[in-house]
């Protein structure tokens, strides 16, 4: 399971569900299209499955690795944008953290033939674990970073994590 909600309830005014216990499943491989009159909750249920904002009650339980994105109901993107392009907007974030990440080993890279490799190593930690504040699972990578010690264990980490943010 992709993502599993369960018995989700979001209220704007108290007495008020916008959201009343909904509970729904998405397996993978599976196109899930989500319909409604106008105010009926479509969007604030995108936003709480992309963590934007938070729900009052129930479960929501989103798979190590997956990752969702939402776009604008009321576009500003360039006139020369196709989809694709837009598309790419939901996941900005991540491609810039990907970019990050492969500056950070080149860092680390240099920094270990001038300042020696434990040095190096030393300095990564803290570097990596801020770039990864805000990220969700974010205390996996963590916790690899913490434990750490070669260049090679850091590309070997970088790596991952620039697979896992595809």
């Amino acid at each position: 399971i992709d993502v599993s909600v369960k018995n989700l309830v979001k209220s704007f005014e108290i007495g008020d569900n916008l959201l009343d216990g909904i509970s729904f499943d998405i397996n993978e491989g599976e196109c899930v299209g989500i319909m409604g009159r106008n105010g009926c909750g479509k969007t604030t249920l995108f936003r709480i499955l992309t963590g934007e904002i938070g729900y009052d009650e129930g479960e929501l339980m989103i798979a190590p690795g997956k990752k969702l994105g939402l776009i604008s109901q009321i576009p500003h993107y360039p006139a020369d944008y196709c989809v694709e392009d837009v598309l790419r907007t939901a996941f900005l974030p991540l491609m810039r953290l990907r970019a990050r990440m492969e500056e950070a080993l080149g860092q680390i890279t240099m920094a270990c033939s001038l300042k020696g490799e434990k040095i190096a190593i030393l300095e990564a930690r803290k570097q990596l674990c801020w770039y990864l504040r805000g990220v969700s699972h974010a205390g996996y990578y963590k916790q690899q970073i913490v434990s750490m010690n070669t260049l090679a264990d850091a590309e070997k980490i970088v790596r991952g994590i620039q697979r896992d943010l595809r």
